[in-house]
């Protein structure tokens, strides 16, 4: 003799549910927002159009001038960042910056 399980649907569930679904909804809404916090902005955000050139459409002096450029930024800042004498930059020191710039 088979005991068959009487499923419950949803509309069998009830008002009891609900408020359980809305704490869920509530906590997995924070968990949502710290992890977004945590991923620094560049990454999401859209850059300016002015930073990055579209290559394509420039004539190829102008593009050799734009990827020479490009070129010194990156070795420039490969300077600045193994420079033993220059601090380096932490987040820490990012925040402390944006701070004193919103006083």
């Amino acid at each position: 003799m088979e005991i068959k399980k009487k499923q419950k649907g949803v509309a069998d569930l009830g008002a009891c549910q609900d408020s359980d679904l809305e704490s869920m909804i509530h906590e997995n809404s924070h968990f949502f927002d710290k992890s977004i916090e945590l991923i620094p902005a560049k990454f999401y955000l859209p850059t300016d159009d002015n930073e990055k050139p579209w290559f394509q459409g420039l004539s190829k002096g102008a593009k050799a001038k734009a990827k020479r450029k490009t070129i010194d930024n990156i070795m420039k800042s490969r300077r600045d960042r193994l420079d033993p004498n220059k601090p380096s930059a932490t987040t820490l020191s990012f925040s402390k910056n944006a701070w004193e710039k919103k006083k």
